[in-house]
């Protein structure tokens, strides 16, 4: 795989994860299941970590709108790792809101919060990494 279409679809997940968690978390609060400061807490403390690699994101398709792809040839297990932490990560959130919807062994806002923090803090070194390695500073993949 090379690293423009590593980059794009990793952009792709991102992108569209974090639209996906914001909207469950908005949906949580709408159906009344949180109050309104509780989620605009668990929305605020579900997004950090995505945010930061969404916005890379972001800025990378807007940079190549013309699709002008990066040749440069990436390794397999580079590849697996950069899309798969971003899968893990929406889904674990992701999951903690079901958990959280389902009211299972008394999962309430406060045991969400605690269980998204730790998720969030888990994931935050790792994908920060794979935002700075893949959407970095450098021109073009130039790293």
């Amino acid at each position: 795989m090379n690293l423009g279409i590593l980059r794009t679809l990793v952009s792709v997940i991102v992108i569209f994860g974090h639209l996906l968690v914001f909207l469950t978390a908005m949906a949580l609060g709408v159906f009344s299941l949180l109050s309104g400061v509780e989620a605009m807490q668990t929305l605020l403390m579900a997004s950090p970590v995505l945010a930061v690699i969404a916005f890379g994101a972001f800025s990378n398709i807007m940079e190549n709108r013309t699709g002008n792809r990066d040749s440069i040839k990436v390794s397999a297990t580079y590849a697996i790792v950069c899309s798969v932490f971003p899968i893990f990560l929406v889904f674990i959130i992701l999951a903690l809101f079901w958990l959280f919807y389902q009211q299972l062994n008394h999962f309430g806002p406060d045991q969400l919060k605690i269980a998204l923090g730790g998720v969030e803090t888990f994931f935050g070194v790792f994908i920060g990494m794979i935002s700075k390695s893949l959407f970095g500073n450098a021109p073009n993949g130039a790293s």
